[in-house]
């Protein structure tokens, strides 16, 4: 990739409409095809998914919106593989660390590299409710698609990772919405995710010492019943199956 390319990366585009919060449009078809061949046999099924970049749609907005230029220095939490880094607008010409807890990553993590992507990128496999990063590290943490997992707790990450955040520093994350858990379960949908309500965020958030921005809601499924569904959850009922959430450290003896 020439450095021209690399200060303007071209946008993307799903169908008609362009996703201007999203880049390197040349390398998807790549990219999809480094994860076919690359993933181990119990991950290959999932290359389709890690490649649908309306997953990072939302959150991309989000951080075009909210944080800008104000973040040079970005830890990426559970990374996956690597889309955020190479398509997101937000994460281009940016110091990030980035970790995940699944070995078959790292071996991406070089293949990307390799194929000239990653250049200010680090990553190390690791958990996320042990690793620990020197405090006030970071313009911005971002937690995307991981607090589903049953083995995060959001108010425990939070307050734990805040000491990692510099202050006025950034906080992304997404989370699914308790009060779907029913509704997804009758259509089928539901995969044990872990699920938290707007009152358990807002305190998590509260005791972390973190300022709501915005909360939006998200979702980055394909097929059409859920996308139909979601829209009728937002249009009807002010609500969804899933948030992302921008939220901004306070100073300290900031109210």
């Amino acid at each position: 990739m020439s450095s021209e390319k690399a200060k303007h990366p071209p946008a993307l585009h799903a169908g008609d409409v362009e996703q201007s919060y999203l880049v390197n449009a040349g390398f998807l078809d790549r990219y999809r095809a480094i994860l076919e061949e690359k993933l181990p046999l119990p991950l290959k099924p999932f290359a389709a998914f890690f490649s649908n970049l309306k997953r990072l749609a939302t959150m991309s907005e989000m951080l075009d919106k909210h944080v800008g230029a104000h973040s040079k220095t970005i830890l990426n939490a559970g990374s996956g593989t690597f889309a955020a880094e190479i398509f997101s607008s937000g994460f281009q010409n940016r110091q990030i660390t980035s970790f995940d807890y699944t070995e078959a990553f790292a071996d991406l993590y070089t293949v990307f590299r390799a194929e000239g992507h990653l250049s200010t990128t680090s990553f190390a496999r690791a958990d996320a409710n042990t690793v620990t990063f020197p405090p006030e590290s970071f313009d911005l943490l971002v937690f995307h698609d991981i607090f589903y997992e049953s083995a995060l707790n959001i108010p425990d990450v939070l307050f734990r990772y805040r000491d990692f955040l510099k202050p006025g520093g950034f906080v992304f994350l997404d989370f699914m919405n308790r009060d779907t858990a029913l509704l997804w379960r009758l259509i089928g949908k539901e995969r044990q995710y872990k699920r938290y309500s707007r009152a358990q965020i807002d305190k998590a958030l509260q005791d972390s010492g973190l300022e709501l921005l915005e909360i939006r809601r998200s979702s980055g499924s394909s097929h059409r019943a859920v996308i139909f569904l979601n829209w009728a959850l937002w249009t009807f009922f002010r609500t969804s199956n899933a948030f992302a959430v921008m939220a901004r450290k306070r100073h300290a003896g900031a109210g």
